[in-house]
């Protein structure tokens, strides 16, 4: 992706991005928690990663960090969940 891709984004499909990225955060969370969470949750994130990784690099490298802050927020218990 591109800087031109960046500037021809409209509103909505940014705000489509941040859902993705909240959802796989959320995934994050619950895949810390146990078994059987970590299997709904590893399904659910594997899922949205491959849909990242064929949509751009950016936002593939954006899903990696979301998970690994989610994964850190949560072991150090700042998360509510």
């Amino acid at each position: 992706m591109s800087i031109e891709e960046f500037r021809r984004r409209n509103l909505s499909a940014v705000a489509i991005d941040v859902l993705y990225l909240f959802t796989t955060a959320f995934f994050a969370t619950l895949f810390v928690r146990g078994f059987w969470p970590a299997v709904i949750a590893g399904i659910s994130m594997a899922t949205l990663l491959y849909f990242a990784w064929r949509s751009s690099w950016a936002f593939f490298l954006a899903q990696l960090v979301a998970i690994v802050l989610a994964v850190v927020a949560t072991v150090a218990g700042v998360l509510p969940l």
